[in-house]
């Protein structure tokens, strides 16, 4: 049992700091020792407290874990329809970081419903962080509104090295599975709209991504006959290509690959767009 150079007892400040949520001063008095020997003490051992969540304390081997959060650690363990689109929307807006073991899914507070439809399907326990829009103010009376945020951190080994291993394999993703996976993508990083120009009218839907990625989505599309043409072009930095679909028939089949069996799991507004576009109905 670990003991300070008092001979307390570090349980002696951890139960009353996570059971009680007795302040570190009032732990200080009680045990006669200074504020700052309890926060030390609290902060070496990595002891923290959540007041929204609740909090627990285990030992295991000599590990402790004071939050405890739920969640399927098979989620990510095949190809199904609804891992395929969540792993969709985490390689656009997501990021799986196999050092710290997580998974980050940050989005836009207009589609934080998104974030909680994906907590669900993991039939995860992990809070969803809600921060705030601002106004930020540039030089010259110029000013931009960044809007809120909406993040999920979900802290599990397992589903890391998951996820990891299916992007990894994408080129053996099943076809009934390949369209959930252009939805989470789109519907991350996409567009659709129509382009008019004096003498041609025609239509386009664009997916913002890496490029290895892209690439392998690319012509698993046309191997599939999803469509016949397409193309990959650098936007901006190095590090950020678009795969574009330009034309009406090719578009109208990617739109019925991507919404003909979304069933409940999809954003609305980037559907309704490509829909008022007319894509579903072009022959």
């Amino acid at each position: 049992m670990p003991w300070n150079s008092k001979g307390i007892a570090l349980s002696e400040m951890e139960r009353p700091y996570l059971d009680e949520k007795q302040s570190e001063s009032a732990i200080a008095q009680k045990l006669g020792v200074r504020q700052s020997t309890v926060s030390r003490r609290l902060r070496k051992a990595k002891v923290t407290r959540s007041s929204s969540e609740g909090f627990k304390l285990l030992r295991d081997k000599g590990w402790r874990a004071h939050k405890l959060y739920s969640v399927n650690q098979l989620f990510f363990k095949t190809w199904t329809p609804q891992s395929a689109w969540v792993l969709g929307w985490i390689a656009s807006d997501g990021h799986i970081d196999l050092k710290d073991k997580r998974i980050t899914l940050a989005l836009s507070e207009r589609d934080a419903a998104i974030v909680y439809k994906i907590r669900e399907l993991l039939t995860s326990s992990h809070p969803i962080k809600l921060f705030p829009g601002k106004l930020v103010r540039f030089p010259h009376n110029k000013s931009y509104y960044c809007q809120g945020i909406a993040r999920l951190v979900i802290n599990s080994e397992q589903l890391c090295l998951d996820a990891s291993n299916l992007l990894n394999s994408l080129n053996d993703i099943p076809l009934i599975c390949l369209g959930h996976f252009i939805r989470g993508l789109f519907e991350g990083d996409g567009n659709g709209r129509m382009i008019h120009k004096p003498f041609w009218t025609g239509s386009e839907i664009t997916i913002a991504g890496q490029y290895n990625l892209l690439s392998t989505c690319l012509d698993l599309l046309r191997q599939n006959l999803v469509i016949d043409r397409g193309s990959i072009i650098r936007h901006g930095h190095d590090n950020c290509w678009i795969l574009g679909v330009y034309n009406k028939l090719d578009c109208s089949h990617l739109f019925q690959l991507m919404y003909n069996k979304a069933g409940g799991f999809f954003l609305p507004r980037k559907k309704n767009k490509l829909k008022e576009l007319e894509y579903a109905n072009t022959g």
